[in-house]
């Protein structure tokens, strides 16, 4: 399996971003550098001739001047970006845990007092021309590392579809006071150039203002809207991502949004009825006695009424109770005589009727 310089340096960096990952170990990491090491002096120098110090130097240089080419590649505000996050990272651990802060500064200074980054690099790639590996061994392993998921680097997705720029180029809030240029643009966000100064009159400021806009326009034409933050350069809004909201901000739209529940009502004292134990509010009836006078002898007058006719259906039914059938009774409640069905037969057959 032959590989190009290019091939090969690409696929280090694979190695290396695995290992750092977490899904190689150790051992494969250090195997894997020393086989590409070896692969990458057969392709630079096919003959093998000059030192083992000067082979390895080749390698070394075609190694930073990938890493010196990338970094070149790269856009200034994304730079920016990662050179923010690296002095966040050792501020905060220098406010976390001084202890280790100051072992890794002491580590840093001495290596570069110690020796240069190619001196150093050049060390493990000696030694690893040194093992005189197989070529069969260095293409078997060649070939497994060609073979692992390859790390790929996500696709660029617009955040909507009338804009160039991702919700990954959104700054923070860190970022943004930190001096962190637009992703989209790579100027700055913050600044005075394009707010009325003091002492500025309205038509000074809008003649001053004209160049900017003009040449704001030139470079975004009819890119739509735009937008600037606290007295910055212009940015466009399909370029450029929005600035971050502050703290402030989203404070006051989580208020907004999730209001506090409302206070609780002042609590009543609640007279309830001695008989039903209901709440005694206005209108409230449990006994007769607690209507009014003229309602409560209307009520009472019923109430006699009712029962009257009850007790009259109690004695009907009483004198219904005899040793004779139940059918023979009157519809009144009486029972059939002579004299009825003498007077009556229809009466006496409609009666005797089951």
């Amino acid at each position: 399996m032959s590989m190009t310089v290019d091939a090969l340096i690409s696929l280090r960096s694979q190695v290396i971003s695995g290992f750092v990952d977490g899904g190689i170990t150790e051992e494969a990491y250090r195997a894997d550098l020393d086989t590409l090491a070896a692969e990458l002096d057969r392709v630079l120098t096919p003959n093998g001739r000059g030192t083992l110090q000067q082979r390895a130097a080749k390698v070394v240089a075609e190694i930073l001047a990938d890493s010196h080419a990338r970094l070149v590649a790269e856009p200034p505000a994304r730079l920016a970006r990662i050179e923010f996050g690296s002095r966040r990272y050792r501020e905060r651990l220098r406010r976390e845990d001084p202890d280790r802060y100051e072992a890794e500064r002491r580590e840093e200074e001495a290596l570069e007092a110690l020796e240069p980054d190619e001196v150093r690099m050049a060390r493990p790639i000696v030694a690893a021309l040194r093992r005189r590996t197989s070529a069969q061994d260095r293409r078997d392993r060649l070939a497994a590392m060609a073979r692992r998921p390859q790390v790929v680097e996500p696709l660029r997705v617009p955040a909507f579809p009338d804009v160039l720029w991702t919700n990954d180029d959104r700054l923070s809030w860190e970022e943004l006071v930190g001096g962190v240029p637009c992703q989209g643009c790579g100027q700055p966000i913050l600044g005075g150039e394009t707010s009325q100064r003091d002492g500025e009159s309205w038509v000074e400021y809008r003649e001053r203002m004209k160049p900017i806009e003009e040449e704001f326009r030139l470079r975004h034409p009819q890119h739509g809207s735009s937008w600037r933050g606290e007295g910055g350069p212009i940015h466009c809004s399909r370029c450029c991502p929005p600035p971050p909201l502050s703290p402030e901000q989203i404070a006051q739209i989580s208020r907004i949004l999730n209001p506090p529940p409302p206070a609780p009502l002042p609590h009543a004292t609640v007279r309830r009825c001695k008989a039903c134990s209901k709440p005694s509010e206005d209108g409230h009836v449990c006994e007769v006695a607690d209507l009014p006078k003229e309602l409560r002898a209307a009520v009472e007058a019923v109430l006699m009424k009712e029962r009257a006719r009850s007790s009259s259906l109690r004695e009907a039914a009483d004198r219904c109770v005899s040793p004779e059938p139940a059918w023979l009774c009157w519809s009144d409640g009486s029972s059939p005589t002579a004299s009825d069905s003498a007077a009556d037969p229809e009466r006496q057959h409609r009666t005797e009727e089951p």
